[in-house]
């Protein structure tokens, strides 16, 4: 199923807002669990993980490890856990290389969320 009808160009170039990220795949996990947390929060929102957030797409690939730590965070990071849909796909990086986008959907939730630390965020 397809998370976003945004093309990787557009997601690239659109301005950050309360339903759409862009993060790095070198993010600490604990960090990603912040925009997570807010969108549950709120009104959902989707992540684009591999973009930088002046639009460059870095891609996942080098940081395999790194993305396997993001995908626990709603998890390991977030009270109660923030149930997310996630997708991976292809693209051209910054250096023409072939690489890959992870896309973490996270829908509204009914529930309160908090960090591991109880901090809130919307």
């Amino acid at each position: 199923m397809k998370l976003t009808n945004m093309t990787i160009e557009k997601m690239c170039k659109i301005t950050e807002k309360q339903s759409f990220d862009r993060k790095s795949a070198k993010i600490e996990a604990t960090a990603i669990a912040t925009p997570v947390i807010a969108f549950a929060n709120a009104d959902g929102g989707v992540l684009a993980v591999g973009i930088e957030d002046n639009g460059e797409i870095t891609g996942i690939d080098e940081y395999m490890k790194n993305v396997n730590e993001i995908l626990r965070a709603p998890f390991d990071y977030c009270r109660p856990s923030v149930m997310v849909e996630t997708e991976v796909i292809p693209c051209k990086d910054s250096k023409g290389r072939e690489n890959h986008i992870l896309l973490i959907k996270i829908p509204q939730s009914s529930e309160l969320h908090a960090n591991h630390r109880d901090e809130v965020f919307l």
